[in-house]
């Protein structure tokens, strides 16, 4: 069941100005965690996350990560070349996500099974 929620100062007229919130059983939220937890292991056991990749993972340390952009900045400016970065946020980048690709990429990451058909069914079932 979700229920949409007004975000804070925002116009209640607006459909953009809720948050759905999806009410999951215990068990359900039980198996996520579970189930995200041996998705996260396998894919860092395998190194299929690239290291640039830091949102998102309780591995990296986001101190690392200041300090690597930092030293780049630093010899870019010794050396006087031009840096660019771009940092992108995708607006209801998960509201959008395209199952059918991602079940494919999870397949080619050697992710199979019962997992496959769990997250399968699950979506099935909760979020059609």
């Amino acid at each position: 069941m979700v229920i949409p929620i007004l975000k804070k100062n925002k116009d209640s007229k607006q459909f953009n100005s809720y948050r759905p919130i999806s009410f999951t059983t215990i068990l359900g939220k039980t198996m996520q965690k579970l189930i995200l937890n041996r998705l996260n292991w396998y894919m860092e056991d395998r190194n299929i996350i690239v290291n640039e990749q830091a949102g998102f993972r309780k591995i990296v340390q986001h101190q690392t990560r200041l300090l690597t952009i930092s030293q780049i900045v630093k010899d870019a400016l010794e050396n006087r070349n031009i840096l660019t970065a771009v940092y992108v946020d995708f607006k209801s980048a998960y509201d959008a996500v395209w199952r059918e690709k991602l079940y494919q990429k999870l397949l080619n990451a050697g992710v199979c099974g019962n997992i496959i058909k769990w997250i399968r069914s699950f979506w099935t079932n909760v979020f059609a």
